[in-house]
């Protein structure tokens, strides 16, 4: 087998040397490449974040699963960024849970701010009812919005001290038909402002940041 890597710095002589040693060390690993690696925490971290985006993942089309398909790898890029900081220049190091959950966090956001553009130049009637939706599930946890009927008294303590929102109680507030209603939490559980749990022979809209 040739050696490829002698061929070409024998063909560009130093400049090949001196870039190579900013190369990838699985392509052409040497002494030189300090190395960083994920503790037991952020390992565990990654495996469940690699779970949960799989998931959101073949939820989704276009853009959003594209994003999604990226989020880790652009949160262990600032990760890294984070563990060399605190490392203060030394040789190697840890990636630590904090480090990556921030990675997290940021890649989230930026991710959001991109996916809430995107949403506001193809303002579908889907999303508009979305919206609508999450303001009631808002506005219910608060307390600030206050169901009727038989059940009522129950639904409302569940929303504002559980922060669970009954979906056939939501759902009669909306005044949308199912498939309208389905379409707008569907688009709300993929956009990560929502997650859905079930009990109690019930479904329950849970805001995610309240998760």
């Amino acid at each position: 087998m040739p050696n490829l890597w002698g061929e070409l710095k024998r063909t560009i002589g130093d400049k090949a040397e001196a870039i190579g040693k900013h190369g990838l060390p699985q392509a052409r690993p040497n002494e030189h490449v300090i190395s960083y690696a994920l503790d037991a925490e952020a390992r565990t971290l990654q495996s469940a974040t690699i779970a949960r985006f799989n998931e959101l993942e073949r939820a989704c089309d276009g853009v959003k699963r594209t994003l999604i398909g990226r989020r880790l790898e652009l949160a262990l890029r600032v990760a890294l960024v984070l563990a060399v900081w605190d490392n203060a220049g030394g040789e190697g190091g840890t990636i630590r849970r904090e480090h990556l959950q921030w990675g997290l966090d940021f890649a989230t956001y930026s991710h959001d701010c991109l996916l809430s553009f995107v949403d506001d130049m193809t303002d579908s009637q889907a999303i508009r009812n979305g919206r609508r939706v999450l303001g009631g599930i808002t506005d219910a946890c608060a307390g600030w919005l206050r169901f009727t009927g038989a059940k009522a008294p129950a639904v409302n303590r569940m929303a504002t001290e559980l922060k669970r929102v009954q979906h056939s109680a939501l759902l009669r507030w909306s005044k949308l038909d199912k498939r309208a209603f389905d379409e707008a939490t569907a688009w709300l559980i993929e956009t990560e402002q929502i997650i859905v749990e079930h009990g109690e022979g019930s479904k329950f809209y849970l805001l995610m940041k309240m998760n």
